[in-house]
């Protein structure tokens, strides 16, 4: 039996540890090098037990199983987390209430969850790659996330306020994330693990835990005396500089063109006896304008952005402080004016091609589903990637230089899509619509910031494949869209690309539909079919795809935006009516349907595809037609059996069960294709054409034109109604017909008749 020996480390005496360290509203107080147990099993290192509170007598035990060594920080005593231990403290989190914490700590550089104090629903853990990040409620959809990762030891400084329900992140006493999130309900106290797992890798030197957020002399009380004991630098503000600007255009930025803007900026030092501001467009003359100034004085200075093309403007800013030269404080180059329009949704409004070269007058602002206050920048916009940065996706980078190329004018695009979210994690926080943790305010926050909120009059929306056991997606999609409207407030025209089938299905026909059917419910709705688009691998697309989707949106919005032909411009076929020809034989009319055909049959997994696989009815995907006939702007199918409703697109794969649908579509003579549609009822032809014959008292009739019609029924070989159920022949039997489509088989021959009250 393995004996074990107990060293208990007795509190030593620090210099400064009792008396500069504010304990009031201090529930834990952890330090490495007093109050912890250890234990060392016969032939192994000393391994951590347990580890007492400086304060409220509270102490953490090693969980089951959980080797934890020694580590030291800088010289320091630190208790060193392996990615699989854990202590466990008594449950005395705050819930619903201010706190803070401090936790000295040297991540170990391996990406995981990285737990540092957590619990069951309340988090302080590193997203990948080593970015401390907060979670309450267990709410992952509002986090708030460190614009930057752990390096080496630091001192980490969590604070939130209940009143506000804001949080933030500090390192070394700089603040590099706030926002705002759930209310915490969690109390329980792990130690480097969330809900006993996903556990740390690093070492941690010393926690404290307070209930409330100590005022900034408290604050730098302790932060002075961590920084001390553990020999880390610590951040200092810079000394103010001589002139600060508070407004200006910024580097590379893409303004509204002919439009008023402020430069504003203060004088901060007495040493300025005047500021310079030089503004200039290439092909006009420079303008030089010299300001006497005061100490404090603030000054805002009138400016007009150049009209819309590529001829950049500058501004830069100098101040007089006594030197042999002046001393620039600000510079902003390669200023344009031009368009700004927003994408989003999820992987495939984001998805790049790395062979698409941007355009130099295609830029976007900020980073793609970033979380930074401070994430203000504007960038060439990239495709070679599938999101995050300055990627705005391949089909939306193709937009930006067809913008540029054919319609000479430069272009910022914003987008806020996230692969595989669902459309109501799209939706804004209700208390918070600028939460820069959800999606919707990171994609909104970094829109004001770029100053375009007021004149976007383009968004694009690529979403669904997320949702396909969504119920009502169209009123969901109507949430979203009042949002829109009421962030945008100049938003002319709504993008929606019907997705196709493929990535997260089956059970995506109906949803498909109702993406049909947004343009009639939302009359600046703009439906877009993805069928046809090639290089489709059965969820995104290749180079070819994207660009094919982006050469088709971008006449949307050239025909749209320079007014060639009245009303709101579409391109895709969409269904109009379907009516009936025979029982068996449907007429399909569409909108939008000049120039219609169906394409040719297709090689898809070592079978060929025809173009009756594209189309059924009666809600059964294995009911096809035995003939699709296309007379633009209709379709005409012959059905075996009596048909009700009728589908256009599969709802996943062909009859196989396997393979995902790829064709043959349903196109116009440019390769856009018809919106796919699911179970649309098929209309009769009217009543009052035909001639009708009394079946007998209960007044039912069957009406066909040519026909005798009771005698002619108990002559046939058979009858059968839309379902294919078969009927006999006897007159107590016609009497009782329910109204509705039936087929006659008179002499071999099918015939459709119409039974009507």
């Amino acid at each position: 039996m393995a004996r074990c020996l107990v060293l208990i480390m007795l509190l030593c005496g620090y210099a400064c540890s009792w008396s500069q360290i504010p304990t009031t509203g201090a529930l834990l107080w952890l330090r490495a090098d007093t109050l912890v147990t250890y234990v060392t099993p016969s032939g192994a290192s000393p391994q951590v037990a347990s580890w007492k509170s400086r304060v409220g007598g509270h102490t953490a035990t090693a969980a089951a199983g959980s080797v934890l060594g020694n580590k030291q920080i800088n010289g320091q005593s630190g208790i060193f987390f392996s990615g699989a231990s854990f202590l466990e403290a008594p449950s005395i989190f705050p819930v619903g209430k201010d706190y803070t914490i401090y936790l000295v700590t040297e991540w170990s550089g391996v990406h995981s969850a990285n737990n540092m104090l957590s619990g069951q629903n309340r988090a302080l853990f590193t997203s990948s790659p080593g970015q401390p990040t907060i979670l309450h409620y267990g709410d992952f959809n509002r986090l708030l996330m460190a614009e930057s990762a752990l390096s080496g030891p630091t001192v980490v400084r969590i604070t939130y306020s209940e009143t506000t329900r804001t949080a933030t992140i500090s390192y070394n006493g700089k603040e590099v994330a706030s926002g705002e999130i759930p209310s915490n309900i969690d109390s329980v106290i792990y130690i480097g693990a969330y809900q006993r797992g996903y556990c740390y890798n690093g070492t941690i030197s010393e926690i404290i835990l307070y209930n409330r957020i100590p005022n900034a002399q408290e604050r730098d009380a302790v932060e002075s005396y961590l920084h001390q004991r553990y020999a880390i630098k610590q951040y200092k503000e810079p000394p103010p500089r001589p002139v600060t600007v508070m407004q200006a255009p910024k580097q590379s930025a893409v303004l509204e063109p002919n439009q008023p803007y402020d430069i504003v900026y203060r004088v901060n030092t007495a040493t300025v006896r005047s500021v310079v501001v030089r503004t200039e467009t290439f092909g006009l003359p420079r303008q030089i304008t010299t300001y006497d100034v005061n100490i404090g004085s603030t000054k805002t200075i009138p400016w007009t952005s150049a009209p819309v093309g590529f001829d950049a403007s500058s501004v830069v800013i100098m101040a007089d402080t006594g030197g042999a030269a002046l001393d620039t404080v600000y510079s902003a180059t390669d200023i344009v004016s031009g368009s700004a329009f927003t994408i989003t949704g999820q992987s495939n409004s984001i998805f790049g091609d790395a062979s698409l070269l941007p355009s130099a007058y295609a830029r976007t602002f900020g980073k793609n589903f970033s979380s930074s206050a401070s994430d203000t920048v504007f960038y060439g916009s990239k495709a070679d990637g599938n999101g995050g940065g300055a990627h705005v996706g391949a089909w939306g980078l193709y937009l930006q230089n067809a913008i540029a190329d054919q319609m000479g004018m430069p272009s910022l695009c914003i987008n806020g899509g996230v692969g595989g979210t669902r459309i109501e994690q799209h939706l804004p926080d209700g208390n918070n619509r600028l939460n820069r943790a959800t999606i919707y305010g990171s994609w909104l926050y970094r829109i004001v910031k770029s100053g375009r909120q007021n004149d976007i009059r383009w968004l694009f929306w690529y979403q669904g494949e997320s949702n396909h056991d969504t119920e009502d997606y169209i009123k969901l999609f109507g949430q979203l869209y009042e949002a829109w409207k009421e962030d945008l407030p100049n938003l002319a025209y709504v993008v929606v690309v019907q997705i196709r089938p493929g990535c997260a299905g089956p059970l995506h026909a109906k949803l498909r539909d109702q993406q049909r059917r947004l343009e009639y419910e939302f009359p600046n709705v703009i439906v877009h079919a993805a069928n046809a688009l090639p290089a489709h691998d059965g969820c995104h697309y290749g180079g070819l795809g994207y660009g094919t989707l982006g050469r088709q949106l971008f006449d949307v919005y050239r025909i749209n935006e320079l007014g060639m032909q009245p009303g709101v411009y579409r391109s895709s076929p969409t269904v109009k009516q379907a009516v009936a020809i025979s029982s068996t034989d449907v007429r399909v009319e569409f909108s939008r349907g000049d120039g219609i055909y169906m394409t040719s049959d297709v090689l898809v997994n070592g079978a060929m595809r025809a173009a009756r696989e594209a189309w059924f009815a009666n809600g059964n995907g294995r009911i096809h037609p035995l003939s699709v006939t296309v007379e633009a702007p209709s379709v005409i199918l012959k059905f075996p059996v009596p048909v009700q409703s009728l589908s256009y697109v599969p709802d996943y794969t062909y009859d196989d069960g396997a393979t995902i649908f790829q064709g043959p579509w349903l196109v116009r003579s440019d390769g856009v294709g018809a919106l796919s549609f699911h179970d649309i009822p098929v209309t009769t032809t009217s009543v009052g054409e035909t001639q009708t014959e009394c079946l007998g008292p209960s007044q039912r009739l069957i009406g066909r034109s040519t026909l005798p019609l009771l005698s002619f029924v108990q002559n046939a070989d058979a009858l059968y109604d839309i379902s294919g159920s078969q009927y006999g022949l006897q007159p107590e039997v016609l009497q009782s017909l329910l109204p509705g489509f039936y087929t006659v088989i008179f002499q071999g021959q099918p015939i459709s008749i119409v039974v009507v009250p």
